[in-house]
């Protein structure tokens, strides 16, 4: 892929106002601030511990960072567009959202387990959030049909980094 290609196809992404609107300034300190007070809070009555609400908002938060990835399965491969979550405000709070709603996962009548290496882009509850999601609209999906598969199985790649 040229570095022109990967740029016109950026601005194009990037230019479309139903996604995405030029801020006049970073509202990243602005937005941790929000954060450390309702953490503060929660912390404050109770909702969560003392020991875990300090470390659900990184020392030095940075924005996302936008990239994107070519669908060389469609016509002119266009662009998927990622925003990195990493050192984001809200990482740690999706780190901790995937340690509470990750054991959720196996129990899906559709799961199906195997474990690769690789990367989940996005934030760190993505993948179990989608699996939790499926399972729901599946679910929901199949009670309403007059005939149901005897088995219905969902493949499930759990993504882990070295």
């Amino acid at each position: 892929m040229s570095t022109e290609f990967y740029d016109s196809e950026a601005k194009r992404l990037l230019d479309n106002p139903l996604h995405y609107q030029v801020l006049d300034a970073d509202p990243t300190q602005q937005i941790a601030e929000r954060i450390r007070k309702a953490i503060k809070n929660m912390v404050s009555k109770g909702s969560i511990s003392p020991k875990v609400g300090p470390n659900l908002l990184p020392p030095d938060p940075k924005p996302g960072r936008f990239y994107f990835l070519p669908k060389i399965h469609k016509e002119g491969n266009p662009g998927r567009p990622i925003i990195s979550g990493n050192g984001t405000a809200t990482e740690k709070i999706s780190e901790f959202v995937d340690l509470l709603i990750q054991p959720l996962v196996p129990a899906l009548p559709s799961y199906v387990k195997l474990q690769t290496h690789g990367t989940a882009m996005g934030t760190k509850m993505a993948p179990s959030f989608a699996n939790l999601f499926m399972g729901d609209l599946e679910k929901r999906f199949l009670s309403q049909q007059p005939d149901t598969p005897i088995l219905w199985l969902r493949f499930h790649s759990k993504f882990a980094t070295n």
